[in-house]
């Protein structure tokens, strides 16, 4: 029929490297054509990428996933950071391939992994991974690895200064003071953080740190030190 007749034509210019010529394949695909569904499937394993890319761009995640899935089992690299990109839009099949991967050993995937990984906040398991791609030579993770350590510090950090700051307010309430004046309260603030900072505090320490250990005398306090 004519549909078939146009599966053919659009088969031919799409291997001489057109892309309208490739969609419209795609989506008489998509209606079931068996022609067009047939064409996609015996077409060069170079257009994988293509026809996952086109999915892609149309939103069809799942889709462009199936047709990057293809390209990698060939051995096409660009297509793993495809997958890398799906994942990190939150397909659960993409973040699964990936891990899979990584899990096997695959020093690119560990990298990748550990993109989706710091792309969710997951600081300490990005780490993880990047440390792993690095150990098997994958150089290229050592940049993210230093940058996902420095997001774990500064994220640390905020949780160490607002725990303690709670702490602290609780402290003040017990020993009565009258904190109206937002200078004295912010003064007592700065001395306990000096005194933080004196004993090496962190985290680890919540539980056995005792707030009855800040000395009141405050001339020997240091100045000038935040953590």
């Amino acid at each position: 029929n004519e549909i078939d007749k146009a599966c053919n034509l659009y088969e031919k210019v799409a291997k001489n490297g057109n892309e309208e010529a490739l969609q419209k394949l795609i989506e008489l695909a998509k209606s079931d054509n068996a022609t067009a569904l047939q064409i996609l499937k015996d077409l060069p394993q170079s257009f994988q990428l293509s026809i996952g890319n086109i999915y892609l761009a149309k939103n069809e995640i799942d889709k462009a996933f199936e047709w990057f899935e293809k390209a990698v089992k060939q051995g096409n690299k660009e297509a793993l950071y495809k997958i890398e990109c799906l994942a990190e839009k939150g397909n659960m099949s993409a973040r699964q391939e990936l891990r899979n991967m990584a899990k096997n050993n695959i020093p690119i995937a560990q990298f990748l992994y550990g993109n989706v990984l710091l792309s969710e906040n997951d600081f300490t398991n990005a780490c993880y991974w990047y440390e792993k791609a690095i150990a098997n030579r994958f150089e290229e993770a050592r940049t993210m690895l230093q940058i996902a350590q420095r997001k774990q510090e500064i994220e640390y950090q905020i949780e160490f200064e607002v725990y303690y700051q709670n702490k602290f307010s609780k402290y003040l309430e017990n020993k009565n003071y009258n904190y109206n004046s937002i200078n004295n309260y912010n003064s007592k603030a700065k001395k306990f953080f000096v005194f933080l900072k004196k004993i090496g505090a962190n985290l680890s320490d919540v539980g056995t740190l005792e707030l009855s250990e800040i000395q009141d005398d405050e001339d020997n306090e240091e100045e000038n030190i935040y953590i």
